[in-house]
């Protein structure tokens, strides 16, 4: 009972802290003004993800590809736009670094400048009312409804200058942030070369593994396996003293003849 009553009291507490702790929208979000890139970005997405059920679309290989795609793109997000660009916890060669946030617009994360600009007001207002993406605000907000209003408070010239404003004396990083099609290109390519390759790789794989080639390849494998334990039988009668037979090349055209009778 005793443990039960804590059990109680400790969601009473949380409960109180979350209720004490809730914010309202932050203040530069504006009401009715929505980002239509991130609503038909992030919805088309999401639908197109959906073709994984349609047997047509549906590969194990992808299903690998998919998974393995998530780490390898999702570094350019972790380690390029976060520790490096946000944080700069550590330094590297500038060829690497633009590397890194290419491999980062493959995940439609949109621009370095506003991602970093947005992390930056996310740690100075940390779960405070100026913080873009609090979860005390709600849910739906914290997880992905804060994508979708406008906030002038991080999306406006002012404060890319104010929490991003050594990437906003990059040339690299202004011209991304100036041409949408740019990195909105990034993506359609990378996602492009997957499907190419796909094709490619089906090609390969169907030229190699045809019906004929399969037959011939299993065909070269097994004469060459029959030889190899000819061989091995031939040798072993030699050591075991059973010398002056026929040579090997008439004893193995004997012994495939006896196999071909079979």
């Amino acid at each position: 009972m005793r443990s039960m009553d804590r059990a109680s009291e400790g969601a009473v507490m949380r409960k109180r802290v979350f209720t004490a702790t809730q914010l309202e929208i932050p203040e530069g979000a504006v009401k009715g003004r929505i980002v239509w890139d991130y609503v038909v970005g992030i919805g088309g997405i999401h639908l197109l993800a959906l073709l994984a059920f349609v047997p047509w679309f549906f590969s194990w290989s992808g299903v690998v590809l998919a998974i393995a795609g998530v780490f390898f793109f999702g570094q350019g997000v972790n380690f390029g736009y976060h520790r490096l660009l946000t944080h700069r916890a550590l330094k590297v060669p500038k060829w690497l670094e633009y590397t890194l946030v290419v491999i980062a617009l493959c995940c439609l994360q949109d621009t370095p400048i506003k991602w970093v600009t947005h992390h930056r007001a996310h740690h100075r207002f940390s779960d405070k009312r100026g913080d873009p993406h609090s979860p005390f605000v709600n849910f739906f907000w914290g997880h992905m409804g804060w994508l979708f209003r406008e906030n002038r408070s991080v999306r406006s010239a002012a404060a890319f200058n104010e929490y991003a404003g050594e990437l906003m004396g990059n040339r690299f990083y202004r011209l991304l942030e100036r041409h949408m099609w740019l990195w909105n290109g990034v993506y359609v390519l990378h996602a492009a070369l997957f499907y190419m390759a796909g094709f490619a790789i089906a090609a390969v794989v169907t030229t190699v593994l045809s019906p004929r080639r399969t037959v011939m390849f299993r065909q070269i494998v097994q004469r060459l396996m029959t030889t190899a334990r000819f061989e091995s039988y031939y040798w072993d009668l030699q050591d075991h003293g059973l010398k002056g037979g026929p040579n090997l090349g008439e004893a193995k055209l004997d012994y495939l003849a006896t196999l071909r009778s079979r």
